[in-house]
């Protein structure tokens, strides 16, 4: 849990500095992208920002589509989604 942690709030860090900074964030993944600095500069204008927890819903939907994969043996064990997702309070 503390590596989760880290990670996010790093996550959240470079979020930050992406939505403050969007011509450098452009200039630094166009190359990695092969997209255009002023088309990335668009879209990181209009993305939403931010990392939020995952809604209960979407935890249930996910549960579903993992125990059809098992039924299907796309899956060599079962899953439990719950216990990896970090649900919205």
């Amino acid at each position: 849990p503390d590596r989760i942690q880290a990670i996010l709030e790093a996550t959240k860090e470079a979020d930050v500095w992406a939505k403050t900074n969007v011509t450098d964030a452009a200039k630094l993944l166009s190359p990695q992208l092969g997209i255009d600095v002023p088309t990335l500069e668009e879209v990181l204008q209009r993305r939403p920002s931010g990392i939020q927890p995952i809604a209960a819903d979407v935890v249930n939907y996910q549960q579903q589509v993992a125990d059809t994969f098992l039924q299907l043996k796309l899956l060599p064990k079962p899953i439990r989604v719950q216990e990896v997702a970090q649900v919205a309070k």
